[in-house]
């Protein structure tokens, strides 16, 4: 990589080389959402889990990469999910699902002090501390890469009235929802507006 300056002296270009360094096919570098997977058991027990690989992958599609857990057994059963957005205020309880396994602590949700409802649009609970809830049926299940891969379709969105703005578009930065950061694992906020998307670059359209 270079950078490229004028010499005042002389009114030439100078180009200085600046190193960068390899780290081969590392993982974590870059943040990403910190969701909750809320799925029923065999026996109708609401469960939740704190996933980090887990992204919007289409219009209408999300996907889940993970391991053996509890909720992969009960997202074979009951073909659905909820995926909610951790916030700050949710922090604490949303890592503690992260922490612990239903199948050893079966009250784990009444112990996070999450209030669960049946969601009404599919198969799986809804959590009513998230403000910010995606309603999923599964759609495929995959075996790859050594993980397993879920694919869900968005059935339905729902979001606390508090947070849609007077021109019915959802505030999303108003939710304080956190990102979760591998490197550091540290839960981080969302920073301030660097650009407006579609706009800034038409500065070098002239």
């Amino acid at each position: 990589h270079s950078t490229e300056e004028v010499d005042p002296g002389h009114g030439t270009s100078v180009v200085t080389l600046t190193m960068k360094k390899t780290f081969g096919a590392k993982i974590g570098f870059v943040p990403y959402a910190s969701v909750i997977i809320g799925t029923y058991d065999e026996n109708n027990n609401p469960d939740a889990m704190n996933v980090g690989w887990a992204m919007q992958v289409g219009s209408k599609e999300v996907a889940i990469n993970i391991i053996q857990h509890k909720t992969l057994d009960n997202l074979k059963i009951n073909k659905a999910f909820t995926m909610a957005f951790v916030t700050k205020e949710t922090l604490a309880a949303s890592d503690y699902v992260g922490l612990v396994s239903a199948a050893t602590v079966p009250d784990k949700i009444k112990r996070s002090g999450l209030t669960c409802v049946k969601s009404p649009y599919v198969n799986a609970p809804e959590f009513e501390e998230y403000p910010m809830t995606f309603h999923c049926e599964v759609i495929s299940i995959k075996e790859e890469f050594g993980n397993t891969r879920i694919v869900g379709r968005i059935k339905e969105t729902t979001i606390d009235d508090q947070y849609i703005g007077k021109d019915g578009i959802p505030q999303v930065r108003k939710m304080n929802i956190v990102w979760f950061e591998d490197t550091s694992k540290d839960y981080i906020m969302m920073g301030e507006t660097a650009g407006k998307a579609f706009s800034v670059g038409k500065t070098l359209m002239k």
